[in-house]
């Protein structure tokens, strides 16, 4: 069983971070629930495959950049994660928080928010 917190930071480094499909894959299957919804600031993405597809158009739009992930707040079957994507040399040029509702030791509900 995964807990809040374990589930957070997996999303970014091992689903959002990670660049290698099958691993992601893997990862996704591990992490959210099959009926997860997504809610990014490109729009409502439902499934495990629109989490793939969302994460593979971010990389490709956005190539070289990476995931730090930061402070967790974690209530009981919810938490928040603060986070920063870019490149190696302006790691913090987007910051942001995640948002996750979770069941049965997967998250059901993840909603991105980023700083202005």
């Amino acid at each position: 069983m995964n807990d809040v917190e374990t589930l957070l930071r997996r999303n970014i480094t091992d689903v959002f971070g990670e660049r290698d499909a099958a691993l992601r894959r893997q990862a996704i299957a591990e992490i959210f629930a099959e009926d997860c919804v997504f809610t990014a600031p490109d729009g409502l993405h439902r499934g495990r495959d629109a989490i793939d597809a969302a994460v593979v158009a971010l990389h490709a739009r956005l190539p070289g950049f990476v995931f730090t992930d930061g402070s967790a707040r974690i209530l009981e079957g919810a938490g928040l994660i603060e986070w920063t994507f870019g490149p190696t040399e302006e790691p913090g040029r987007i910051a942001g928080t995640d948002v996750a509702i979770c069941r049965n030791g997967r998250i059901t509900d993840l909603m991105v928010f980023l700083k202005a």
